[in-house]
């Protein structure tokens, strides 16, 4: 029986990309590093592997808050308040922790409203179809993050016309 996942390997087996990195995997295999581990973390974005001191250029914390003494404060005050997880999707529902940072926000930024997404991916996919129209053009590397790929295809369906360049031109 041909099951739909068949289908979807045979289809991706096709891919340039998949394949690249299908043969890196294969000849070498002690190469990936997903399975890396940091055992210490600064707010200058050294880490410590295995006893090495390494400068992380991969770091989500673009502006390094995550170290930041007031931060981490704050955010110890708020799980006593809040608890430690949300108990909803904001799919769903506000959560008061976030109603409430992003009010603080948009207070402080002098603006008419905030919103708050806790990661790039739902950043990507949310705003970008949410800011263009119909009127606009999105104009895209080739090789952009897969989140901004997922927004723009999101934008695209919405009717935004895009137009995708090579990453090296």
């Amino acid at each position: 029986m041909d099951l739909p996942m068949h289908a979807l390997a045979r289809s991706l087996a096709k891919n340039g990309r998949i394949r690249f990195f299908e043969q890196m995997a294969a000849e070498f295999p002690a190469s990936h590093l997903k399975d890396l581990v940091f055992d210490e973390v600064d707010a200058h974005r050294s880490i410590g592997i295995r006893g090495h001191r390494l400068v992380n250029f991969g770091s989500d914390s673009y502006l390094g808050l995550d170290q930041d003494s007031r931060v981490q404060e704050a955010i110890v005050r708020g799980t006593w308040r809040w608890g430690t997880q949300h108990g909803t999707s904001r799919a769903f529902a506000s959560v008061g922790a976030n109603r409430d940072a992003e009010a603080k926000l948009a207070e402080w930024l002098g603006s008419e409203a905030v919103i708050v997404y806790p990661s790039v991916t739902l950043a990507n996919v949310g705003a970008i179809p949410g800011l263009v129209g119909r009127q606009d053009l999105v104009v895209v590397d080739e090789h952009a993050h897969n989140s901004v790929q997922e927004g723009v295809k999101l934008a695209r369906a919405n009717g935004v016309r895009v137009v995708t360049f090579s990453h090296c031109d």
